[in-house]
């Protein structure tokens, strides 16, 4: 027997009246059941059907109410007829299907004989009924009169307003009876076995019976009505019809009384399950009823149901049945109903592998919602999305704590290590300095001693140097250079020495203070004060040394030394965390400048595109190709085209609220880390604005997804610096060209760099150029290649630089394309066009993209031979500076470390100590650097004499250093006020990027980088702001004295 359930109008339900049971306070004090009731039109009930095996054969009656607005279709079959009624049901089959509730103009004699009933069972003798015998026995005899009345009239014909009235003048009779009650308690004070016996629906402010005992207020059944109509439930009110819920309560025996003839009717017709409510409504709890005995499970201990809501789509769920008080073997459970469902589906199971399915048709229950299934796909969209934020959170949740949990693991880490360390250095000066202590003395015979004999650490003394046959011997100036503990603190102490005249010989003194945690005195000589010494006197290497007696136990000072290595030790970690953070900052300023500049032609609101949100894309078309056309479409995606919904639609942009700019709204998955786009004429694309083939690509911040890496493969003849290379060591060995390669491995700033080293001597000729380049650098680019394919590696792209690498372009799409590295993309970049324009025109054709280091380079290069005829994928972009190397806040080589915050204070501490270094005057007048290398030798000697003649004449205002020093490089950078570049040609050029790191402004020649970053303060603020920065620095034309002069004058 096959099942369903479904919503049908009442058949018979007009005028009937609800009965209900409240407590009242009686004279003893106790709650006592009263009934009242109330009067429903226009109900709907849920029927229980039963459809014979051969239903699919007969037509399927669907439901006659009107739907409500708002609620999903409904499905389901009538349920199979009796042989008593199949007449009588063939004959209401052919009436409209409206309400059901009408039969031609009258009402059935079963709906009369339902409203006798209902009218004699509201008379309910309870105990302590505090009402009178005669008000009792007055109110039977109206009620039977009523009734008399409503079963004569059964014959007849009666309209909608005749029942009100009769029922009218019905209700005030027992309003009358229930008046004279006393006020009703609460009804939460209604229980049975320490469980809620009454329940208040919120929806529909109708009476629920106990949970425990399955209850629930019913209509009593239609008697005499055909088996197929057996309605299941009980009518609700309109709304206009409520009554106060706190007034109406019910008797938990009324209740189960009906529930009984309700469960019994449904059983006589074969009806495995009911649902109560009738008009089951979204947001609502429901009952629902399984007979186990006429089901799959009836030899079952266990019932459970499962189900699911809107065709199994959502929400499912698994609810345990039990056992109900009622008469036969009826199990029931509550459920909650959501607001977003419109159907129900369910079937019953023992928990395990038995299963009550409804012949496999499973059961399924229509739901009066405001959602359809149309609208449920859109809530479902939103669910989905609210889901994925939801995960978002809390994946961002969880990073943030494993984030925290890692950050407080690495402190302690970093703890550790730095306890480590402290004790290992404590350890190794520990053992140096014993090593010199045993050489160490208080004083040597003709060369030095200390007055007064007795010192301790903290004492004046005079350090006394016997210059006679000495290094120093010939010098009229002495300084000592000291320190203590074998340099502990580097050097630390600096005295210049006089002549002393009160001993005999050639004596000369110092006043020193003895450090007072010296255990010795550590010296040298020199001709001058550090910076400027040129001759030392250093004891033949050994430095002069001398016994200081202990202030402090030996025990207690390695104790303090430890302590404060370990405290230097984490002033040190902090410090790299602040110039990390500040990287970090200067990385996302940077970010935003670039969005900011290009504003002009595209940018978003808000700027930071972030996963998950929703953003405007603003395009001005009359900067682009796209300039005059009446249409302009929007085309995108995510993650650098590549993410799994595809592109988006096409989308016409609309006019922005700012005039000038078009304007289009895209969402923002939540697993988007690069929002990709460009723009078209029409829907079907035309001309497009590609950003000259690459496209517009914004980064998305809070992504659930990252972006994979890329392996990139740099080829290149030189690396700089080569000092920056950790554990090089030797790795493995091929063989090609007919000789051993031996590859050495390590690693610069964590990324992995192999060297190549074959074993024929080809570049064993002790430079890099001008032996045998062109040979040299062709073996190198082959076996590079033939390096990646034997390791087996598979490069994303292969990045190759100017002519000594550009044979790799040609090689690599030639032989190596097709054998085994066939995956990659070759990038050609040209640094300097001067040399090897052959090869560089060859890599310029074979290259998928070339790329030189400023735009301005790429527009003063665009017609030379190697580039004009592949002009179309040749782009300028910018070189940079390495922050680690070229960072003040962390910078050794500067006497104080500095970022924008105090700048004045160390650039003032670097000039000086620059001023110190060079021999200049110690003067505020503004230091001018002049950097640069001359190509040419006989330049390279011009700058030679010139030297020698601005010494001369100019000395201690001017000087002129021929050679290349690091440490001095950086103090350069620092202590300068200008930087002045006037190179005739440059690329780029990095000397004004290192002098604006440093806070040095930059004086530049109008040529290729310098121009692309250096912004004249007088003529180049609307350049500047156009790339969302400010000026920085001066610019000149012209190669000759009067353009520097003329930049050099405005900066003054």
């Amino acid at each position: 027997m096959e099942m369903a359930l479904r919503a049908q109008s009442p058949l018979c339900s007009r005028g009937r009246p609800l009965l209900v049971v409240r407590p009242v306070a009686a004279a003893t004090g106790l709650a006592q059941p009263t009934i009242g009731h109330s009067r429903f039109t226009g109900r709907r009930l849920v029927r229980c059907m039963v459809s014979s095996s051969d239903y699919p054969k007969r037509n399927a009656r669907r439901t006659s109410a009107p739907k409500p607005k708002g609620t999903a279709s409904r499905g389901g079959y009538a349920s199979r007829p009796t042989a008593e009624s199949s007449a009588k049901k063939v004959g209401e089959s052919s009436t409209d299907e409206g309400d059901l509730g009408k039969s031609n103009g009258t009402l059935h004699s079963e709906e009369t004989e339902l409203a006798g009933t209902a009218g004699e069972s509201s008379d309910v003798n309870l105990p302590g009924n505090v009402s009178s015998s005669a008000a009792k026995d007055e109110a039977e005899t109206k009620e039977e009169a009523d009734q008399n009345q409503l079963s004569a009239s059964s014959s007849t014909s009666m309209d909608d307003e005749s029942i009100d009235r009769k029922l009218d003048e019905y209700r005030g009779k027992i309003s009358a009876l229930a008046s004279s009650k006393p006020e009703p308690s609460t009804i939460a004070s209604v229980r049975g076995q320490d469980k809620p016996v009454v329940g208040v629906h919120e929806q529909e402010k109708s009476i629920t019976g106990s949970q425990e005992h399955g209850s629930s207020i019913v209509d009593e059944p239609p008697k005499g009505r055909p088996f197929a109509e057996a309605i299941v439930g009980y009518p609700v009110k309109d709304a206009e019809e409520e009554l106060p819920v706190s007034e109406d309560v019910v008797d938990p025996e009324v209740l189960r009384r009906r529930l009984q003839e309700l469960a019994d009717e449904n059983y006589s017709v074969g009806n495995k399950c009911f649902v109560f409510p009738e008009v089951v409504k979204a947001d609502s709890m429901i009952d629902i009823y399984l007979n186990r005995s006429m089901s799959a499970l009836a030899s079952e201990p266990d019932v459970l149901i499962k189900g699911a809501f809107n065709g199994w789509r959502w929400n499912s769920f698994t609810e345990n049945l039990h056992k109900s008080e009622l008469t036969g073997d009826w199990w029931c459970c509550k459920l909650y109903i959501p607001k977003q469902a419109y159907r129900l589906d369910f079937v019953f199971f023992n928990g395990g592998t038995v299963y009550e399915n409804n012949n496999h048709n499973d059961f399924f229950l229509e739901i009066e919602s405001d959602i359809d299934e149309d609208s449920f796909e859109d809530f479902l969209i939103e669910e989905k999305q609210k889901e994925l934020e939801r995960l978002a959170a809390e994946e961002a949740e969880r990073k943030r704590q494993a984030e925290e949990e890692r950050r407080r693991e690495e402190e302690r880490a970093a703890m550790e290590a730095d306890r480590a360390q402290a004790k290992s250095e404590v350890e190794m000066k520990k053992e140096k300095l014993h090593q010199m202590l045993s050489s160490a003395s208080r004083y040597s015979d003709n060369l030095w001693y200390i007055e007064p004999n007795n010192y301790r650490g903290g004492d004046r003394v005079r350090l006394y140097y016997n210059r006679s046959s000495r290094p120093l011997m010939h010098n009229n100036e002495i300084w000592m250079h000291g320190g203590y503990n074998n340099w502990i603190d580097g050097l630390s102490i600096q005295e210049r020495l006089v002549k002393s005249h009160e001993k005999d010989g050639d004596w000369w003194y110092a006043e020193v203070t003895l450090p007072e945690r010296a255990l010795v005195l550590d010296w040298v000589f020199a001709d001058g004060p550090p910076g400027n010494a040129t001759n030392y006197d250093n004891n033949g290497r050994q430095d002069f040394h001398a016994i200081i007696p202990n202030n402090i136990p030996e025990d207690m000072f390695w104790v303090e030394e430890e302590h404060k290595i370990f405290r230097r030790l984490q002033q040190e970690r902090r410090e790299r965390e602040v110039a990390d953070r500040l990287k970090a900052e200067m990385k996302e300023k940077t970010m935003r400048a670039f969005l900011l500049s290009q504003k002009h032609i595209v940018y978003t609101e808000p700027l930071e595109v972030r996963a998950g949100n929703t953003v405007n894309v603003l395009y001005n078309p009359s900067n682009t190709v796209l300039n005059g056309k009446p249409e302009v479409w929007f085309r995108g995606s995510f993650n650098r085209w590549t993410h799994p919904s595809g592109p988006l639609p096409p989308q016409k942009m609309v006019k922005a609220e700012n005039g000038s700019h078009l304007q289009a709204t895209v969402r923002v998955p939540l697993d988007a880390y690069m929002m990709d786009f460009v723009f078209s004429e029409s829907e079907d694309g035309g001309i497009y604005d590609n950003r000259n083939g690459m496209d517009y690509h914004i980064p998305v911040s809070d992504s659930i997804a990252k972006e994979p890496p890329m392996h990139i493969v740099h080829i290149a003849v030189e690396m700089a610096p080569i000092a920056k290379v950790k554990d090089l060591h030797y790795q493995h060995s091929f063989a090609w060209g007919g000789t051993e390669i031996k590859v050495w491995f390590g690693k610069v700033e964590d990324l992995p760099v192999y060297f190549l080293e074959p074993q024929n001597g080809m570049f064993w000729v002790g430079c890099v150029y001008g032996k045998n380049d062109e040979s040299r650098f062709g073996f190198f680019c082959h076996s590079a290649l033939e390096f990646l394919r034997q390791k087996g590696s598979s490069p994303d792209i292969i990045h190759c630089h100017d002519w000594s690498s550009a044979p790799v372009a040609w090689l690599y799409k030639e032989q190596y394309a097709l054998n085994g590295l066939g995956n990659g993309r070759v990038v050609f970049t040209i640094h300097n066009l001067e040399f090897g324009a052959h090869h560089i025109g060859k890599a310029m054709a074979h290259c998928d993209k070339a790329t030189t280091v400023s735009d301005t380079y790429s527009k003063e290069v665009a017609g030379h031979g190697a580039i004009a005829p592949h002009y179309f994928k040749f782009h300028g972009i910018r070189n940079g500076i390495d922050p680690d190397i070229w960072d003040p806040y962390t910078d050794v080589f500067i006497p104080v470390h500095y970022t924008s915050e105090n700048v004045v204070e160390g650039k003032s501490a670097a000039k000086k100590a620059l001023q110190q270094k060079l021999g200049l005057q110690q003067t505020d007048t503004p230091i001018v650097v002049l950097l640069g290398s001359a190509p040419d030798p006989r330049i390279q000697g011009d700058f030679t004499n010139l030297a020698s003649q601005l010494h001369g004449e100019y000395h201690g205002r001017v000087k002129l250093c021929l050679t290349y020093d690091e440490p001095l490089s950086h103090l350069i950078y620092a202590g300068a006020d200008f930087i002045l570049v006037p190179s005739i040609f440059e690329p780029c050029g990095l000397t004004q990027l290192i002098a604006m790191r440093y806070g040095s402004i930059p004086i530049v020649r109008k040529t290729g980088g310098l121009y692309d970053t250096v912004f004249d303060v007088d003529n180049d603020k609307d350049r500047a702001l156009a790339q969302g920065l400010e000026p920085n620095g001066f610019n000149f034309e012209g190669a000759d004295s009067s353009g520097v002069d003329y930049a050099l004058d405005r900066q003054v």
